[in-house]
Formats: structure tokens, C-alpha cells, sequence
């Protein structure tokens, strides 16, 4: 049995917005030399360089995914910063929402730290127990939070209509659970804006297509059965 949220509630629109980050040459030559190579060389004037590897292509994509949202992890786990690029545009955003809270999802422990950096005032959804009541009383301007730790059964539509994703999953069950946090029944904007910054020429971009592929996917199977059991009746 399937059931679409749409078929028995009234929702506001979803506005995707999508935000084209741009690289500087010299970042997108470092980019496209990982990608080839396989190996980034951190130039910091050492007389022997750094090298960060991908030992294989799973392990290349998720570096270029890290470098496209603005770092790398070093062996240690330590941050090596590429640019700050994602975060100027989330700062427009934050400018343009004027005062109204934000919603952010991101993927990497160093885009949480990032973000806490360049917004002091920014709530880390977790880090203590009053997060979802503070939101709800409209106390947090933004919430930061990591889409598996904001899936099912959690509700912020009641103080939000805008959803931020800093840097984007492949899995689609987390992608849409994120965004149901705030386009589900209670939500009382006209509207919910679903902002996504992606940068260009990269895997960003791989990655939505995934989503949007697999999520046409699915709802095509969905249909499809419904459409069946409509005509078996």
C-alpha cells in the first residue's frame, strides 16, 4: 500500500533555489589535477609537500565532494582549506532570510566547523537539550544539523520555511526526509525555499542528478502502482 503526502494534505509549494558556486582557476586546475591524478599536493612552501591520496575512485569521490564544499581531510583527519567559497553564499542567504530562521544541512565535520566559525551564533542541532524548544519558539536563527540526525519523526516547520543544503548526500531517503522537516503538514509560510549551493564543475552536480534520477525513479513506481490498483477497482 503507498500513500503520497500530497494525495491527503494541502502543502505549501517547494521553491528549489540553486546557488552556482564558481572557483578560482587556480582552485579548479587543483581540482581537475585530483581528479585525474588521484593525489592532491598541498603547497604550504615545505621542503618535502604533502600529498593527499584517493586510493581508489569511491575514495576520489568523496574527496572531490570535500574540496567542491571547500576542504580536504589530511591522513590525520585533520582539515587542509581549499576556500571558503559555500560559506559567502550562505552568508547571502542568511542576509536575505533578514532574521528569519534557517534550517542547514551539511555533510563534513569540518563544513559544521566552518559554518560555527563564520556564524558564532549558529545552534548545532544536539549539542544541548533545549535545541528543538528554542527552535520552536522561533530562539535560533539557525540550526545546523547533519541530515541522519534530522530524519523521521522530527518536526521544525513550525518556526522555518527555509532549508539550506550546504553540502548534498547521495541517498535520497536522507535528501527528502531533510527537506519533510520542513514542507509537512503545520508548516504556515506560503511557501518553503529549498536553497542548494552547489559548486560548478564538479561532483556537486553529479550528485543531484543522482537524486533527481532516483527520485523520478521512484515516484514513477509509485504511480505506476497506483495507477494499477486504481483500474483493478
Amino acid at each position: 500500500f503507498s500513500l503520497k503526502e500530497e494525495d491527503y494534505l494541502k502543502l505549501p509549494p517547494l521553491i528549489p533555489v540553486d546557488h552556482k558556486v564558481r572557483m578560482t582557476k587556480k582552485e579548479m586546475a587543483g581540482y581537475r589535477d585530483f581528479e585525474r591524478e588521484m593525489a592532491f599536493q598541498i603547497e604550504d612552501g615545505a621542503d618535502d609537500p604533502e600529498v593527499i591520496e584517493a586510493v581508489n575512485n569511491g575514495v576520489l569521490t568523496g574527496k572531490l565532494l570535500q574540496y567542491a564544499n571547500g576542504s580536504l581531510y589530511r591522513e590525520d583527519m585533520s582539515a587542509f582549506k581549499v576556500h571558503e567559497h559555500k560559506l559567502d553564499v550562505l552568508e547571502s542567504i542568511v542576509e536575505e532570510a533578514a532574521g528569519r530562521p534557517i534550517l542547514v544541512a551539511y555533510s563534513f565535520q569540518f563544513d559544521k566547523d566552518a559554518i560555527k566559525k563564520r556564524f558564532p551564533w549558529a545552534r548545532i542541532f544536539g549539542e544541548t537539550r533545549t535545541d528543538k524548544r528554542d527552535w520552536d519558539a522561533g530562539r535560533i536563527r539557525m540550526l545546523v544539523t547533519h541530515p541522519a540526525s534530522a530524519g523521521h519523526g522530527l518536526n521544525f516547520q513550525k518556526a522555518a520555511n527555509i532549508a539550506v543544503w550546504y553540502g548534498l548526500t547521495w541517498s535520497l531517503e536522507l535528501y527528502r526526509q531533510f527537506v519533510k522537516r520542513l514542507h509537512r503538514s503545520g508548516q504556515k509560510a506560503d511557501k518553503v525555499f529549498l536553497h542548494r549551493i552547489l559548486t560548478e564543475g564538479t561532483v556537486d552536480y553529479d550528485v543531484l542528478k543522482v537524486l533527481k534520477d532516483r527520485g523520478a525513479t521512484q515516484d514513477r513506481i509509485t504511480d505506476a502502482v497506483r495507477v494499477r490498483l486504481a483500474r483493478a477497482k
